[in-house]
């Protein structure tokens, strides 16, 4: 049974039930500004003019090329997405006015902000609310960043620290954007250490050490790019036996913030 309506060309008296329906549990119910579809005589999709509720599952099935689920709003600050949880405790997520996804829950507890299948979640705990970044990805880390990570406040350690380390034994070599300590091996005169320009990495600190001990017969040579400098010197060398130096890159050169001479 399907029924066509056009605005002003059809008027309808009543409800509706289809005649093939024999318990006549089946109703399109008409209401003042509102519309309900009713099975089994419970109202299963109501339509008025606050929106539209769906009492149920709901299954969408996507077209080639076409988006599956799309919120339009003018209101950045309202939520796109509640979830009841029964009382007052609600979890929803809406998008700011900066761009950002924003995840909230008023819940009094431990509040889970993201659970995947057991296996990683984010959850605010505490008072005040404190974030934290659960999960078991494998043995040796619960929580692996791949990308950059800014922390505007303070940062506390309550664990030990592990830091990028790689061991460098053929000469020159570059600086990577992975490297943190820099343990030279090997031999070569000079062993070359070059440096990445200080574009981009206002901030960075590098620790460069002779791990082999051999630095006074095998210098090694720290070079800026092109023509930047390390404390207002063309390169740096190192010609201690089992010497260290670490450097931070400023806006203007590099700088020499620890030397041990060996």
């Amino acid at each position: 049974m399907s029924y066509k309506y056009s605005n002003g060309g059809f008027t309808v008296q009543g409800d509706i039930k289809a005649a093939e329906d024999a318990e006549r549990n089946t109703v399109i119910d008409f209401g003042e500004d509102s519309i309900q579809l009713q099975t089994s005589g419970s109202t299963r999709l109501h339509v008025d003019n606050s929106g539209v509720a769906i009492t149920g599952s709901l299954q969408i099935t996507q077209s080639t090329d076409q988006e599956m689920l799309r919120f339009s709003k003018t209101d950045a600050e309202t939520a796109e997405m509640v979830f009841e949880m029964g009382g007052s405790d609600k979890f929803q997520m809406f998008l700011n006015s900066f761009e950002n996804m924003v995840f909230s829950t008023t819940s009094a507890n431990d509040d889970w902000l993201l659970k995947l299948s057991g296996v990683t979640a984010i959850y605010a705990q505490g008072n005040p609310k404190q974030l934290t970044f659960w999960s078991s990805y494998n043995d040796n880390y619960n929580t692996i960043i791949n990308s950059s990570l800014k922390v505007s406040g303070a940062a506390q350690l309550d664990s030990s620290q592990k830091v990028g380390t790689t061991v460098v034994s053929s000469f020159p070599y570059t600086v990577s954007d992975d490297d943190y300590i820099i343990l030279v091996e090997g031999t070569g005169s000079p062993r070359g250490i070059n440096l990445p320009a200080k574009a981009d990495h206002n901030g960075r600190i590098l620790i460069i050490k002779d791990a082999s001990g051999n630095a006074s017969s095998n210098n090694i040579q720290i070079n800026p790019n092109g023509s930047e400098n390390i404390d207002g010197l063309g390169d740096k060398l190192m010609n201690g036996n089992k010497s260290s130096l670490t450097i931070l890159c400023g806006t203007d050169q590099w700088y020499i913030v620890g030397n041990y001479p060996g």
